[in-house]
């Protein structure tokens, strides 16, 4: 198991109108050895933790594939059919959190629509802005 820190980033960018066609381009970054982690509040995590013979290629051939097969479910099946695993390997559940707009609270998981649920000080709020980002307090 790897400890609580970023492996990985999604970037997730959506042309078109929202009632016809839409395009997606998806951008996955993996750490694939320690990155510098001078300054950030949690350390991140990397792939050779997990992996030590791992390099840019091999993890390309490794999960291209199961990528590309995701998205094919999620085009189909939307978020919900990802929920319960999504919620089995998240590691801010539970945790307290500040999110990029400032606010904090106690992270609970995520809806059905993949919306980031985050209990505040106003009371439970469903996060489903363009773009969020959540850190551990």
């Amino acid at each position: 198991m790897v400890r609580a820190g970023s492996l990985s980033a999604v970037k997730v960018a959506a042309a078109g109108p929202a009632r016809t066609t839409r395009y997606v381009v998806i951008g996955v970054g993996i750490n694939i050895a320690a990155p510098n982690a001078q300054g950030l509040t949690t350390a991140p995590a990397w792939l050779r933790e997990l992996w030590p013979i791992a390099d840019a290629g091999q993890a390309l051939l490794r999960l291209a594939q199961p990528l590309v097969s995701a998205v094919k479910a999620f085009e189909d099946l939307g978020f919900a059919a990802f929920q319960a695993r999504f919620q089995s390997r998240d590691v801010l559940r539970d945790r307290a959190v500040v999110l990029s707009d400032g606010r904090s609270g106690t992270a609970h998981g995520v809806s059905e629509s993949g919306g980031l649920l985050v209990h505040t000080a106003h009371g439970m709020t469903t996060i489903t802005s363009s773009e969020v980002s959540a850190r551990p307090a």
